[in-house]
């Protein structure tokens, strides 16, 4: 494996992921609810309004706006969502179901609801931006769970194809994927500077993983020319956006004085910083995983 520290970041990808997921799975409305508004939202719930029972899912996953924690109701309102067609709902059920939150892990369902989404047709989702995001989500998600065989045969070819759809959606993470998988010679012939391209593409929108990998390649000169100053510019900006992986990794730029001038208190500090969040991090892996 070329890229030295992918295993640490694969270690905690589980648990910053998670984090992602919330973003995502977090409603339009997220704090501020009156009663009133909170009740409008239950009749439109029990009236069978799939963005209000999405909604009110998220409400009971995370206990705000006047609703209990209860991740068991809010399965029920995923599902209900979900069942009738709401996008956003089958988006949320694939990824609880992925990551084993509340429900038993389950691939083969994770699959089936990531596909339900990307069959779905784009007029029926709220807008078209909604469109484009849940639908890149979807297929990243399918192009993983055929990279890693979870739930259908491990395929090289499809997981490329999945992560491609999503990739030019302008999704990040897949473009982050498509740049491991060129890495790797995964799918498709091994290529550092297609590997390159697809890291570039994914870091300059902000993927701090992507920062990370673009960063040691610039560091040991692979698929693009050998740059020390560009590498620790790219690890701090991964390192700058509270990514534990890039806090540490950036600690032993500076270090050993790797694109800066070396500094061993600045070190010490972001090695702390980073290595306590992955502690908690790796205290929290479920170990099924």
């Amino acid at each position: 494996m070329l890229i030295k520290s992918r295993n640490l970041i694969l270690l905690g990808m589980k648990r910053l992921v998670g984090i992602a997921w919330l973003a995502l799975l977090a409603p339009k409305i997220v704090c501020g609810m009156d009663e009133t508004a909170r009740q409008e939202l239950i009749q439109k719930a029990e009236k069978g309004d799939g963005w209000a029972q999405n909604d009110i899912a998220a409400y009971y996953n995370e206990g705000s706006n006047g609703f209990p924690k209860d991740k068991k109701k809010g399965m029920e309102f995923y599902r209900q969502s979900a069942e009738q067609g709401f996008p956003k709902a089958m988006l949320n059920l694939g990824i609880l179901y992925k990551r084993g939150d509340n429900v038993p892990q389950d691939y083969n369902e994770a699959m089936r609801w990531f596909l339900k989404v990307v069959e779905t047709p784009e007029d029926r989702f709220p807008d078209k931006k909604a469109a484009q995001r849940d639908l890149a989500w979807a297929e990243n998600n399918i192009g993983s769970l055929y990279r890693r065989g979870l739930g259908v045969d491990k395929n090289p070819e499809e997981s490329i194809k999945w992560y491609r759809k999503s990739a030019a959606r302008n999704s990040r993470v897949a473009e982050k994927n498509l740049g491991i998988c060129y890495q790797e010679g995964f799918g498709v012939e091994k290529d550092d500077v297609e590997a390159v391209k697809w890291f570039t593409k994914a870091a300059e929108k902000g993927e701090p993983r992507a920062q990370i990998y673009l960063a040691e390649c610039y560091e040991q000169g692979v698929g693009v020319e050998k740059n020390p100053e560009t590498a620790f510019s790219w690890m701090k900006k991964s390192a700058d956006q509270k990514y534990s992986q890039g806090q540490v990794a950036l600690a032993n730029y500076y270090a050993k004085g790797i694109g800066t001038k070396q500094d061993l208190v600045m070190a010490a500090d972001l090695y702390q910083k980073g290595s306590a969040k992955l502690i908690e991090i790796l205290q929290e892996i479920n170990p099924r995983d």
